[in-house]
C-alpha cells in the first residue's frame, strides 16, 4: 500500500465511522457519505489539484475507494446472508412464543387500574393466580371518580366470553347521592 493509498484510506475512515453511527449500521450509505466527505475535503483544500499536477490520475485516486467499497459490500452481503436470517428467525420465534402463550407471567400481587377520562373506573387486585384460578380477588368499580361497587371474593375466574365468575365472596353496592 502506497503513501497515497494510506492517505486516502485515512481520509475515509472517520467519515465512514460517523456514517455507520449516523445511519445505524447501514454500511453502503456510510461508504457513500465517507467518499463524499473525504473527496469534498480533498477538493476544498486543493489536494486533488495538487495530485493532478503531480501526474496522478483521478482513477488512481479513486482506486482505494473502489477497493474499500468492494470490501464493505462483501462484508455487508456476508452479514445479510448469515447473521440477519438467524436473528430474524430468533426474533420471530420469540414473538410467537409470547403471542401463543396464554399463561400470565405474573403470578402474585397483581394490581390493575383502568381509567376513564383521567379518573379511576376500576381497580382490580389479585393476590395469586394459579392455572387460571384467581385467589383473594378485590374489584373496586368507580363512576365519575366515586366508589359505587366493591367485590371481594376468595376465588374467581375470567371467562373467555368476557365476564368474571366469583366464588365465596360478597358484593357491596354504594348509593352515591348527587345533590343538585
Amino acid at each position: 500500500m502506497t503513501i497515497l493509498d494510506r492517505y486516502i484510506v485515512k481520509e475515509l475512515t472517520f467519515p465512514f465511522i460517523f456514517g455507520v453511527i449516523a445511519f445505524t449500521l447501514s454500511f453502503p450509505m456510510s461508504m457513500l457519505l465517507a467518499t463524499i466527505l473525504a473527496f469534498g475535503r480533498l477538493g476544498n483544500d486543493l489536494e486533488i489539484l495538487a495530485f493532478r499536477a503531480s501526474g496522478i490520475s483521478v482513477l488512481r485516486l479513486v482506486l482505494p475507494v473502489v477497493i474499500i467499497g468492494l470490501i464493505v459490500s462483501s462484508l455487508t452481503i456476508l452479514f445479510n446472508e448469515s447473521i440477519v436470517p438467524n436473528s430474524s428467525k430468533s426474533a420471530e420465534d420469540l414473538f410467537r412464543s409470547y403471542r401463543d402463550n396464554d399463561k400470565p407471567t405474573i403470578r402474585q400481587n397483581i394490581n390493575l387500574t383502568e381509567y376513564d377520562q383521567g379518573l379511576p373506573a376500576r381497580i382490580i387486585n389479585v393476590q395469586e393466580v394459579n392455572e387460571g384460578l384467581l385467589k383473594n380477588v378485590t374489584v373496586a368499580e368507580y363512576e365519575e371518580g366515586k366508589l359505587i361497587r366493591l367485590v371481594r371474593a376468595k376465588n374467581g375466574v375470567f371467562v373467555k366470553e368476557g365476564g368474571w365468575k366469583f366464588f365465596n365472596g360478597v358484593m357491596h353496592n354504594f348509593n352515591i347521592m348527587n345533590p343538585k
